[in-house]
């Protein structure tokens, strides 16, 4: 009988164009685990902000830190795309 072996988290951080999800949906694949792009975790006012070329605030910041923390505690493990740098 082969040894349980956990399934890894994984965060992928790079610039935009890099092939974080290229990369991670193939990985999340071959692990057998969940994708996750944190861009998806952005509120629209942010999406807005990021689109006009204005940096995050730190509390929009904030606010996507918690939603990602709240959305993926509970799917672990994940490959996560993120480029929080």
């Amino acid at each position: 009988m082969e040894p349980h072996i956990p399934k890894p988290t994984v965060v992928l951080a790079g610039v935009a164009g890099s092939g974080k999800t290229t990369i991670g949906r193939a990985l999340a694949q071959r692990l057998h685990v969940e994708f996750v792009d944190a861009d998806d975790f952005h509120s629209q006012a942010a999406r807005r902000h990021m689109l006009e070329g204005q940096p995050l605030t730190e509390s929009q910041r904030q606010q996507w830190l918690s939603r990602l923390v709240d959305g993926v505690t509970g799917r672990l493990p994940v490959v996560l795309a993120c480029s929080a740098l």
